[in-house]
């Protein structure tokens, strides 16, 4: 973690009466940087190779998932509690189980959009797995 990240999780530890300004605009702006990211590489794609479903397919598939990173914001907060080895069993319960699923993808031989689907679901899940965290303390 770096840059304006360590400076929220900073600011939260400092002053813990005003998190909510720091955390939401950590949440916010990940979110809009995954929509965007979405939108253009999905637009440039369409643009540049309208034939090309497959590859259109993917880069949709993989974009989607960077608009889950603003669920880090909550880790975000576990951190500043000194309490991140909640949200650290959550993504590494996640990681485990993709593991061993990317792992019958290749015994199947599945194709490259299987795993980018497994990829989208990886981040969604641990996005839900911080999430769970969070509602649980």
């Amino acid at each position: 973690m770096g840059g304006w990240l360590s400076e929220v999780v900073r600011d939260i530890t400092r002053d813990p009466q005003c998190q909510e300004e720091p955390l939401g605009t950590a949440f916010v702006l990940p979110l809009a940087q995954g929509i965007i990211t979405l939108l253009l590489g999905v637009t440039a794609m369409a643009l540049l190779n309208p034939r090309d479903s497959f590859t259109l397919s993917l880069v949709g598939i993989v974009a989607a998932g960077t608009m889950f990173q603003s669920f880090e914001t909550i880790n975000f907060w576990f951190q500043s509690q000194v309490q991140s080895q909640y949200t650290a069993v959550a993504k590494n319960s996640v990681s485990l189980l993709v593991a061993g699923i990317r792992i019958g993808l290749i015994q199947v031989q599945a194709s490259v959009i299987a795993f980018a689907w497994v990829t989208l679901a990886e981040v969604a899940l641990a996005g839900l797995a911080i999430g769970s965290v969070s509602l649980l303390q």
